[in-house]
């Protein structure tokens, strides 16, 4: 399996856009291809339960620390070390403008009705948060998007699930309550781009 950056991606205007906001939204990160070969494999992933008083949700660990994916057979292996390649950090350094990111930590993820995440920062040596969203439908009244509070009692933005779109964040975040009657499953590898501690 082979999965590639979209050519087309104008990394400058990105960063533009992190720098004013501390977040970004980027349609078509991937090829269409690599898209859709990506969305297969995590929609068939291996899931396990994942919950806690903060959080609730479906994952499947691919990398923690930037090494390989386990079965170097499976195509998640791709996927892992595409993760960590030199154009996908590169894209990240420029976007957030940390030439320090070392590499990314990465599981897939599956929000079903009920799952959540709540509002948390990220931890030392983590730079920015990131959801390669791979969610072919999504309607606004079935929850999950990924919020922004700014100051207390206020959401500041968010962003819906989407299908090949990558976001970047670098503030307070959570992913909202996914309702009862969503007619889909929220989709996407997340992670963090992280430097040495």
């Amino acid at each position: 399996m082979n999965v590639a950056l979209n050519p087309a991606l104008d990394p400058v205007r990105v960063a533009s856009a992190f720098t004013r906001d501390g977040r970004v939204h980027i349609p078509q990160i991937l090829t269409k291809d690599s898209a859709a070969c990506l969305h297969s494999l995590v929609r068939e992933s291996d899931f396990a339960l994942r919950e806690g008083l903060h959080y609730l949700y479906d994952g499947h660990v691919l990398s923690r620390d930037g090494e390989a994916y386990p079965d170097p057979t499976h195509d998640l292996s791709a996927v892992a070390a595409f993760l960590n390649s030199a154009p996908f950090l590169d894209f990240a350094r420029c976007v957030t403008g940390n030439p320090g990111i070392a590499f990314a930590d990465a599981q897939a993820t599956r929000y079903r009705p009920g799952h959540f995440l709540s509002q948390h920062d990220d931890a030392p040596g983590r730079v920015a948060a990131y959801v390669l969203n791979l969610t072919p439908r999504w309607r606004p009244d079935w929850g999950g998007a990924l919020l922004f509070s700014d100051r207390p009692s206020h959401f500041s933005g968010g962003y819906l699930p989407a299908f090949n779109a990558l976001n970047i964040v670098a503030a307070k975040h959570m992913v909202g309550f996914v309702s009862p009657f969503a007619g889909a499953h929220r989709l996407s590898i997340s992670g963090w781009f992280r430097s040495p501690l």
